[in-house]
């Protein structure tokens, strides 16, 4: 049997054994090594313990080595989690958009919760970004970027009344609840409340009584009655703005009881679920000091949504 021997790449020559991982030619007696060994010094592991303790505010970088290392497990874990699976169930959305001044730029970004129709936890999917203010057609690229059997689960969406969501509501065939707290503080706004002697102050206080009403009651005479004294009242307000809230608020009333239309749903009265998740991003956006780029700003929000999965959102029938 012809046995064959490894040849030196400049000679050609045979080659020996020089120490354990270097060889040499025995003709011109020069060595190499082979199995080449990774320069510098081993990198240090960085465990994703470090990023949750950032995330819950028990550890706060203080160095650029440290803020370097957070980085790295940023991305690490955003690399190796994926996001959190869909039931195979009816569910009920909830949406909200975040605006962000970076570079001095508008961006928007959209978030939409997923809930399971019997269940008290929202799960939190991937944030859907775009450049400028918050529009009807960002609205249907968000929800268009979901995935067909996801989007086909949605039966109903609670929004702050955008008027993105209505034209939605008739693409997809979904419910919408439109929520109280936006509405209590569009009204609030616009009428103030320091003083109760002042015209604007009392007439602001009877409005939201009367809203309070629409809202809530289940007599159907009592609903009628308020809804006569808001066209009242709104012909006697003198701000244009006031005026257009209440037109706005007595041309889509219904979309603001739809929870007491679909008992069964146990749909949430608020937005405030998404209103919680955007507060907790502003914390941590304050907690850094801001964030240099726009895809910095779109790590650390996925990060911590995959860290967090969910968000507590009871229905109006679901509060104890």
């Amino acid at each position: 049997m012809t046995h064959l021997h490894e040849k030196s790449p400049c000679c050609q020559g045979l080659v020996r054994r020089f120490g354990g991982r270097r060889r040499q030619c025995v003709v011109c007696k020069k060595t190499w090594s082979v199995w080449q060994r990774k320069q510098g010094r081993k990198r240090r592991r960085i465990s994703p313990s470090l990023l949750f303790q950032y995330f819950a505010g028990k550890y706060i970088p203080s160095t650029p080595t440290e803020r370097a290392r957070l980085r790295i497990a940023l991305k690490k874990y955003n690399d190796t989690v994926s996001w959190s699976d869909i039931p195979d169930d009816p569910l009920i959305a909830v949406a909200d958009g975040m605006i962000e001044y970076i570079d001095k730029e508008v961006h928007t970004i959209y978030f939409i919760l997923l809930r399971p129709l019997n269940g008290i936890k929202a799960i939190i999917i991937e944030p859907f970004c775009l450049p400028g203010q918050e529009t009807p057609d960002g609205w249907k690229q968000a929800f268009a970027h979901l995935v067909p059997r996801v989007r086909e689960q949605i039966v109903a969406i609670v929004c702050d009344g955008h008027r993105a969501f209505a034209g939605l509501s008739d693409q997809y065939g979904w419910i919408v609840q439109r929520c109280h707290f936006h509405l209590f503080a569009r009204i609030g706004h616009n009428a103030s409340f320091r003083s109760a002697t002042t015209r604007t102050g009392l007439l602001g206080r009877i409005i939201l009584r009367l809203a309070r009403i629409v809202t809530t009651t289940r007599d159907p005479n009592a609903l009628q009655e308020a809804l006569k004294e808001l066209e009242f009242h709104k012909c006697t307000v003198r701000s244009r703005t006031f005026k257009t809230v209440l037109s706005g608020f007595l041309h889509n009333y219904e979309d603001y009881r739809t929870y007491l239309d679909y008992p069964l749903l146990y749909l949430p009265t608020t937005s405030n679920s998404a209103e919680h998740l955007i507060g907790c991003l502003r914390r941590m956006q304050y907690k850094a000091r801001g964030f240099s780029s726009l895809p910095a700003l779109l790590a650390w929000i996925k990060g911590w949504c995959k860290h967090q999965k969910t968000i507590t959102c009871r229905g109006k029938n679901q509060q104890h």
